[in-house]
């Protein structure tokens, strides 16, 4: 991870802002060996927010993801 902008968890997942790299998802199971999971985008990514089973993402635009299965954002 690079400059992180912001997180948000659920469960066992943190999805975290990577500014410059996207939204990463981490297990978070284990806070000694976090584990890299799935990512979204490439860039500028500002915050995000969850409803249920989906996260909001603010890069530039909104984009709704739906990660009932985290893997696969």
């Amino acid at each position: 991870l690079g400059f992180v902008s912001a997180f948000a968890v659920m469960g066992i997942y943190a999805y975290v802002d990577d500014y410059w790299g996207g939204m990463v998802v981490v297990d978070v199971s284990d806070p000694k060996a976090r584990m890299h999971v799935e990512e979204y985008g490439d860039c500028c990514v500002g915050s995000v927010a969850f409803s249920g089973y989906y996260v909001f993402v603010a890069a530039g635009t909104l984009d709704v993801l739906d990660v009932s299965i985290p893997a696969a954002p």
